[in-house]
């Protein structure tokens, strides 16, 4: 690796943002705690990025403890971040689509708005636990571990090229062999292409030139093209769930419902076209 990034620095960086999302994630506002949400589950899933680069180099009581507490948050955050999703991009598309009348778009949105609310306090609530301390204890140790780490004057490219070679050969192999119509393979391929892009993005700074940016732009590309098909099922399942008071609204729900088979049924062409090697999937770290 040309210059690679200091573990501790990396450690800081990512632990900062996660306590600084973590308390824009309990403001009052209700926009703020939305938007705070949401950086944390980014922050939480940078940080066991990291962790995946580091864990080599540290026992493993020592990063364990910090990797199960961020799963655990990314669950119970999980519902709000859901809804959030479907309210602000998913279900205005659809909307757009069908152009319903008030009466059977209030009632669903009203539901819908009281359903992302009741999780949104969920995931606050957790946020205030003793679950939450544990993560931030579990912190403090993993952050110290990478200090003493590095104070024995380990090196820390070698070991992060490997992890970035072999979840290159897994993302490679995974999607050769993906059965495209299997749902549940295909979550999980998103993410772990969403898990190399944040390794990739941490390591960056050691990889200045173009080949890192067309392997980061490719790997966001296709986690898109997966992300829309999960927002879709995501969708589904949610509207499903949906307890709405009218026929009207009831009959909006139906015609949504379609709506998304409809679109997930484009994104699965596309999805077929699905490629993880060529110029833009090339190793940039050789």
């Amino acid at each position: 690796m040309r210059r690679a990034p200091s573990l501790p620095a990396l450690a800081a960086a990512s632990a900062e943002e996660l306590l600084l999302a973590s308390q824009a994630a309990r403001d009052s506002e209700a926009a703020g705690a939305r938007e705070g949400l949401h950086r944390l589950r980014v922050a939480a899933r940078r940080l066991r990025a990291l962790i995946s680069l580091s864990r080599e180099r540290l026992p493993e009581a020592e990063w364990r403890p910090l990797h199960t507490a961020l799963r655990g948050l990314l669950r119970a955050t999980g519902p709000a971040r859901d809804w959030q999703v479907l309210l602000t991009e998913t279900l205005p598309s659809l909307l757009a689509e069908t152009e319903p009348e008030p009466e059977a778009s209030a009632p669903l949105l009203d539901a819908a708005w009281r359903q992302e609310t009741a999780a949104r306090q969920q995931s606050g609530a957790a946020l205030q636990d003793q679950h939450h301390l544990h993560l931030l204890l579990a912190l403090e140790r993993y952050l110290l571990a990478c200090a003493v780490s590095a104070a024995d004057g380990e090196d820390p490219g070698q070991t992060a090229v490997q992890v970035l070679e072999q979840q290159h050969r897994r993302l490679r192999r995974r999607a050769r062999h993906l059965d495209r119509h299997d749902t549940e393979a295909l979550h999980r391929l998103r993410l772990r292409l969403k898990a190399q892009r944040y390794r990739v993005e941490l390591l960056a700074p050691g990889y200045p030139g173009k080949a890192v940016a067309r392997y980061l732009g490719r790997l966001k590309r296709l986690q898109d093209q997966l992300g829309r098909m999960q927002d879709l099922q995501v969708a589904e399942r949610r509207l499903r769930g949906l307890r709405l008071p009218t026929e009207a609204a009831r009959t909006l729900r139906r015609q949504l419902l379609r709506r998304c088979a409809e679109a997930a049924a484009l994104q699965m062409a596309d999805i077929k076209g699905l490629r993880l090697h060529g110029d833009g999937f090339r190793r940039f770290w050789d």
